[in-house]
């Protein structure tokens, strides 16, 4: 039996780690159980994949897969938040797994240092019961989302510029697509600037419906797309119709 399912156990007689205490009563004994024993997916660790992973080991998820093959760069420092002088020219993924595994020992963690593909997608996703998208291409982004559509997988979509972020989520049965979204899949030729508080605002909502999910409850964000503007210091939520795109 491994640790993460011993807590789950435990938590099942209402004994409760202490690591994970303050949790209560904002989530029942039996949720955080559920989370325990749920296995999670973080595709992409720079920007908005560190604060993901980040967030769901210290709400105790009990198994992550981090999936990223690049590496740490200098462009990376002023809003990764795992990039360091230490951590430059090292691995997105391992690096996000030893930090993850030190918020709890006890957490699964495996770290795979490589790009998702049309080809690995399947293999890579196969066991998980969520997606977080932490990706900054949008092509990469089809490929993670056709993949989930076609292993019925909820997949929570997060992406960042500038001042600004959205999110959406994509559950098995949700009817509207991330081509509504993006009606022509092309990424720019230059990547685009991103604030450090931007990813870590658009990963917290993320992580909100991720936890809902996770415990059971209806998403809050299907066929709706969460837009936040940090300019104007406001988020507006706009419902998707089946018969337009946005752009």
């Amino acid at each position: 039996m491994s640790v993460s399912e011993s807590m789950a156990i435990l938590l099942d007689k209402n004994i409760w780690p202490e690591s994970l205490r303050r949790n209560q009563p904002s989530l029942s004994t039996a949720e955080q159980a559920m989370l325990i024993r749920s296995r999670v997916a973080v595709i992409g660790c720079g920007g908005l994949g560190g604060y993901l992973a980040c967030f769901c080991a210290r709400l105790g998820v009990g198994s992550l897969l981090l999936v990223d093959n690049d590496v740490y760069d200098i462009t990376n420092m002023n809003r990764q938040c795992l990039c360091t002088g230490k951590t430059l020219g090292k691995n997105k993924a391992d690096i996000t797994a030893e930090y993850c595994q030190d918020i709890h020992e006890w957490i699964e963690i495996r770290s795979i240092a490589e790009k998702i593909t049309r080809r690995n997608a399947a293999r890579l996703l196969s066991g998980v019961d969520l997606v977080l998208d932490g990706l900054d291409k949008i092509a990469d982004r089809f490929i993670l989302y056709e993949a989930t559509r076609r292993l019925r997988i909820p997949f929570v979509h997060g992406a960042v510029m500038g001042w600004s972020g959205q999110t959406t989520t994509f559950m098995p049965e949700t009817i509207i697509g991330l081509d509504a979204i993006y009606p022509d899949p092309k990424d720019a030729d230059n990547p685009p600037s991103v604030l450090a508080p931007s990813p870590a605002i658009i990963a917290a909502l993320q992580c909100q419906e991720a936890l809902r999910i996770l415990t059971g409850k209806k998403p809050k964000n299907e066929g709706s797309l969460i837009c936040y503007d940090g300019e104007e210091m406001c988020i507006s939520k706009l419902n998707f119709s089946a018969n337009k795109k946005y752009d």
